[in-house]
Parts: C-alpha cells; sequence; structure tokens
C-alpha cells in the first residue's frame, strides 16, 4: 500500500474546500446565493473540463501543471473537483442548511481521512478500500458531527452521528456513483429524515 505520489497534493486540495460549507453556515448566505455561487462554479470548471479533454495542446498543459495530483483515470474523464462541485451544489439545494452543511463537511474531512489513514496504514481490505480507512473516516465524521452539533442547535448530535455513520458506509461501499455525491447525499438524506 502506501500514498501514491501526488495523493498527499490531491487530498490538501480537498481539504481546503472545507471553508465552503462553513461560508454557507456562518455568513448568512442564502441557500439561493450559495446554489448560484456554486452553479457558476460549477460551469466555469465544466467549461475548462471540455476544453481539457477535447483539445490535445491545453490537455497536456493541464496534466503537466497538475502533474502526479491528477489521477490516471481522469486524464479522460471529469476531474474529481468538479464532482465534489457538484455534490456541494446538489447537497445545498436538496437539504435545509444545517444537514447540508453536516454532510458536505462529512463529504471533505472523512474522505480525505479514509484516504490518508486507509493508503497509509491499511491492510485489511474491504471492497476496494481498507477497514482502517473507514475507522479513520469514520473517527473524523464523528469529531465533525460532534463539533456541528455543538454549534447548530438545529442539528442534534444524534442526528449528525448518524450521518457520520451514513457517510462512512457510503464511503466503504462500491456504489457506482462518484463518491463526492454519494456520500453527502447519502448522509444528508438519513438526517434529514431523522430530524424532529
Amino acid at each position: 500500500m502506501g500514498l501514491e505520489p501526488g495523493e498527499l497534493k490531491r487530498k490538501a486540495i480537498h481539504l481546503s474546500t472545507v471553508v465552503v460549507p462553513l461560508i454557507y453556515l456562518d455568513a448568512h448566505v442564502s441557500r439561493k446565493e450559495a446554489a448560484l455561487a456554486l452553479a457558476l462554479v460549477l460551469l466555469a470548471l465544466l467549461a475548462v473540463e471540455v476544453v481539457r479533454l477535447r483539445a490535445r495542446l491545453f490537455g497536456n498543459f493541464f496534466r503537466q501543471l497538475l502533474g502526479d495530483a491528477l489521477r490516471r483515470r481522469e486524464r479522460g474523464e471529469l476531474l474529481g473537483a468538479t464532482y465534489l462541485v457538484l455534490g456541494f451544489l446538489v447537497t445545498i439545494l436538496a437539504f435545509e442548511k444545517p444537514v447540508a452543511v453536516a454532510a458536505c463537511e462529512f463529504l471533505v474531512l472523512g474522505d480525505t481521512a479514509a484516504a490518508l489513514v486507509g493508503k497509509s496504514v491499511g491492510r485489511i481490505r474491504a471492497f476496494d478500500k481498507t477497514l482502517e480507512g473507514s475507522l479513520g473516516c469514520l473517527a473524523t465524521c464523528g469529531a465533525a458531527a460532534w463539533a456541528l452539533s455543538a454549534t447548530v442547535p438545529a442539528l442534534p448530535l444524534q442526528v449528525a452521528l448518524a450521518g457520520a455513520v451514513m457517510a462512512t458506509l457510503f464511503e466503504l461501499l462500491p456504489v457506482p456513483m462518484d463518491d463526492n455525491l454519494r456520500i453527502p447525499l447519502s448522509a444528508g438524506l438519513l438526517m434529514h429524515f431523522l430530524l424532529p
């Protein structure tokens, strides 16, 4: 096992998006304003994706720019960053603010922890992942659930923890959907139905 070259760079970029849901939570940004901002970012990313995938010269430049942070499968498909923004957008549109923020934080923090722990110390295989990575995801999502429920009265701890468990399960399970979509949507859906 071990971390692939570029994995730390990828996860640092992924982790930097932790501020997006927090801005949505704390800056008195409405759902409409957040969705509009994310939709504009998504449109810009999709424009870059089209040019990157269709124009060889730009595609080569893009590969050199990102270097080893670009996964092999992303050379001919959409980037994980594009799916991440799409995941944020759909989650914010689908759920009330406390649930959307928690679900997006589980995606950013839990997915990062799962990858770093799983690839650096993971030994026990579960599907295409490791048990250690899933435990890292669960611990991180659990800590995020506790912190969010302590600061957001509309999000009870037991609801947030249930969302953390669901996020961990959907990070682990080989569901045929990008994890940047399946993690926040599954966690958000469960929390939505569990809220009083």
